[in-house]
């Protein structure tokens, strides 16, 4: 299926030989920094469960509730572990 131009310029010869590459063509202002990108990992994995946290220990009581804490942290850390080594693939 051939692409449409969205410009008025004729192609070039060569253009369906390159390869794109997203990143060389993204122009950002202020591009993310890796303390930048832990800190939303971190407010996307806490955030939320913060808010729930009051009422999760009050359904099941603080042994279970503390426990499960634990566990789902686990969970979560390991979640994240495999989008980061993902990441170098």
């Amino acid at each position: 299926m051939p692409m449409l131009a969205l410009t008025d310029e004729p192609p070039r010869p060569d253009e369906d030989k390159d390869v794109y590459s997203p990143f060389a063509m993204r122009r950002v202002k202020h591009p993310n920094t890796d303390a930048g990108a832990v800190a939303h990992m971190l407010k996307g994995s806490i955030g939320t469960g913060i808010l729930a946290m009051p009422n999760a220990f009050m359904n099941a009581g603080l042994v279970v509730g503390a426990v499960g804490t634990v566990v789902v942290g686990f969970v979560c850390f390991h979640c994240v572990h495999i989008l980061v080594s993902d990441l170098d693939t």
